[in-house]
């Protein structure tokens, strides 16, 4: 039995449920087996990822739960990843694969670049999550669970430069943790993360802050609920320096998204202020009945008619044996040949 060595940098839900994901599937006796070390800027964190079981051992420095290590996920928030990028550059060996979740693709691209070796390399991923979670958006490390990516998607955005054999490891990465693997474009997902995700962080914290700023604040926080956090959540588990870069890195497209909302809300207040039942009622409906049509293929995960979920991809058995003892392999032994060359 192989054994798989897996460096998780940062350990919050995403990266302590991949760890978890990881466990389950050492405990199912396959042929490779992972052996994890994590890294979290906050120590508590990391602490408490070991103890219910998402990694083996806790690493000091990003650098040294990076060292020789076989896959490293970088899963830290956004503020600290080109620093991490940075400091483990020196510390893998050749042939490593990088599979970084950061919220923007080509940023991490161009850190990739920036400060790695070619014979390292660098996939980027989005975790479509489990849909049992959708409405559970809290990104903390005791949210990790271990069936988070079950019938989700797993989006891969590789390097120009990494190879086919690493392309293929991430795929199998992804069934691995229950996922089926999508490819796109490192633009195309930026600018749709910018839509769907970074967009939301912008409408929560502009309505949190008019709330502060509004002279019911001090009666109105007493009344908050759910709608509440889940619109405002991402004051409570993102740094600011996180959310500063985010909106900054991509303002381009960020602004067209706010303008669009902008002039929606113009409208929609137009018709309430009027109280113009009509429009609103148009809107709602609308909207009433697109959400649903959403809902129900994320759901599912299903996007098209005939289209089913299948959780692993072909042959996933076969390639995690034949990738994880070859391609790794073959870096070791070539590099052991140059050695000795």
């Amino acid at each position: 039995m192989a054994e798989v060595s897996v460096a998780i940098l940062g350990l919050g839900r995403l990266g302590t449920s991949i760890g978890l994901a990881l466990k389950r599937y050492n405990e199912q006796g396959k042929q490779h087996q992972f052996k994890i070390s994590g890294y979290d800027g906050t120590s508590s964190t990391a602490k408490s990822a070991q103890k219910i079981g998402a990694i083996d051992n806790i690493a000091g420095r990003p650098e040294m739960a990076a060292k020789d290590k076989d896959i490293v996920v970088m899963a830290l928030p956004y503020a600290e990843v080109e620093v991490a990028y940075d400091f483990i550059a020196s510390s893998m060996r050749a042939g490593a694969v990088i599979l970084d979740s950061s919220p923007l693709c080509q940023t991490s691209l161009e850190y990739a670049k920036k400060y790695l070796s070619d014979d390292i390399h660098v996939i980027c991923i989005r975790p479509i999550i489990n849909p049992a979670y959708l409405f559970d958006g809290a990104d903390t490390h005791e949210n990790g669970s271990v069936d988070y990516f079950k019938n989700g998607t797993l989006l891969l955005m590789p390097s120009v430069k990494a190879i086919k054999e690493a392309i293929e490891l991430a795929a199998d990465f992804g069934s691995i943790l229950g996922m089926r693997v999508h490819y796109y474009d490192p633009a195309e997902h930026d600018g749709l993360m910018t839509a769907t995700d970074t967009m939301a962080s912008v409408l929560g914290t502009a309505y949190f802050y008019s709330m502060t700023k509004a002279n019911g604040w001090q009666d109105a926080q007493r009344l908050t609920n759910p709608s509440f956090g889940m619109l405002t959540h991402k004051l409570f588990d993102t740094h600011p320096d996180d959310l500063r870069d985010l909106w900054m890195n991509n303002s381009d497209g960020l602004v067209s998204h706010i303008d669009g909302v902008m002039t929606q809300l113009k409208e929609l207040r137009t018709a309430i202020m009027t109280k113009d039942r009509d429009a609103i009622e148009f809107v709602l409906e609308a909207s009433s009945k697109e959400y649903e049509s959403w809902y129900n293929r994320r759901y599912n995960n299903r996007w098209q008619d005939d289209e089913r979920f299948e959780s692993q991809s072909p042959g996933v058995g076969a390639m995690m044996g034949n990738m994880v003892g070859g391609f790794f392999g073959n870096f070791r032994v070539g590099n052991k040949k140059d050695d000795k060359e």
